[in-house]
């Protein structure tokens, strides 16, 4: 997972250049599972997948293969590419790592768990409840962060830690000893760094983007203070993805591609979060859009949860983002707004985004961390969406 820095400011700022006009679009397989909702009528405009294509062919040609979905005003398709091309050989529905916007599941699960009426969580309550008691009975600083401040990045968390290295979590384990002594011994002092801004500040007052943080809250949502705890598969699996029938997205798929470096090499590495693909995320974002049917009443409350401002004040340049549950929320004069969100690790780059307004979405998937899918996407979104 990747902290929000270059490519994501170089993807927030406006004024991208439209290469080469793009190529035919990938009609959707008839496969019910694969496809993104039941009542979808297929075929967005060719007008629509030919700016599609032209964002990835400019932004993502350094992957040897990229897969994409689009969501707009009830129609979908899906789309494969072999280094920014359109390509009949490159499958939709091949699984790849998707990296931090494994953020938003992780939120997603949060935020289910919140509503209702009667409610297993709250947003305020203090982390240490769900962490491991010995946690709550000898930390000190871990006392002051709540599960928002985690899913908003101002839990004053540095990005990454070495207690993450074995990342126990999307293995289904519980917290290991150096992970339970990382939180109970962690005092928040020293001074402010590229590695985290907001060392020394109160949580909540503060963004630093954290991939520890939401490690952290992973464990939270998977009530690691049991004796036993839940797996967080399963969880994902019971609140989310079975709910929405996302069938291929989970922490334990075989990925269909290899992931590629920045140079082209073949990363040994795997991601260890989870994976998906093009039709699962399609689905996943027309929950978030509201337009799947079938989704249990409070999921969607949940999911528009996530999507509310929770934290006001990151501000990266042009434009100004505000922060959901993970979710980055923009906020740009004059234009609607934008929802999205990316990930990158082990050689595997992603971007989900939507704007509601246009009732449009779109899902990149690519296996090189050289491309760059959250320029594509937004890119493409704001060309279509305004």
């Amino acid at each position: 997972m990747k902290q929000l820095s270059r490519r994501e400011l170089i993807a927030m700022s406006a004024g991208w250049s439209v290469l080469l006009a793009g190529c035919a679009s990938r009609a959707l397989p008839s496969n019910a599972n694969l496809a993104p909702s039941a009542g979808a009528r297929f075929g967005p405009d060719a007008g629509i997948v030919a700016q599609l294509n032209r964002f990835i062919l400019a932004n993502c040609a350094s992957a040897p293969y990229a897969t994409a979905a689009i969501y707009h005003n009830g129609k979908t398709s899906l789309h494969g590419y072999a280094q920014g091309v359109p390509s009949a050989k490159v499958d939709p529905s091949w699984i790849f790592g998707i990296g931090s916007n494994t953020k938003v599941f992780t939120a997603t699960m949060l935020a289910r768990q919140c509503v209702g009426m009667a409610p297993a969580k709250h947003l305020t309550d203090p982390v240490i409840d769900y962490l491991p008691a010995s946690v709550g009975k000898n930390g000190t600083s871990i006392k002051a962060v709540t599960l928002v401040d985690l899913a908003t990045h101002t839990a004053s968390f540095p990005d990454s830690v070495a207690a993450e290295a074995k990342n126990t979590l999307f293995f289904d384990r519980p917290p290991d000893a150096a992970q339970i002594a990382w939180w109970t011994n962690w005092n928040n002092t020293g001074k402010p760094n590229a590695h985290n801004l907001c060392v020394g500040k109160t949580p909540g007052t503060c963004y630093s983007y954290s991939d520890w943080g939401f490690i952290t809250l992973g464990f939270a949502v998977a009530d690691s203070n049991a004796v036993a705890g839940r797996h967080y598969t399963e969880v994902l699996a019971a609140d989310v993805t079975t709910p929405l029938g996302l069938s291929h997205t989970g922490a334990h798929l075989k990925l269909s591609v290899k992931g590629h470096a920045k140079n082209g090499s073949v990363e040994t590495k795997l991601p260890t979060d989870l994976r998906s693909n093009a039709p699962d995320l399609l689905r996943f974002l027309q929950a978030q859009l509201g337009v799947l049917g079938g989704v249990p009443r409070e999921l969607q409350r949940a999911i528009a949860l996530t999507q509310m401002v929770h934290w006001k004040g990151a501000d990266y340049g042009n434009p100004h983002i505000n922060v959901g549950l993970a979710w980055q929320l923009p906020v740009s004069s004059g234009q609607p707004q934008l929802i999205w969100k990316n990930g990158e690790a082990g050689g595997f780059a992603s971007f989900m985004g939507m704007i509601p307004s246009a009732s449009l979405a779109v899902a990149i998937l690519t296996n090189s961390d050289a491309a760059n899918p959250t320029k594509a996407g937004i890119g493409f979104l704001r060309a279509i969406g305004g």
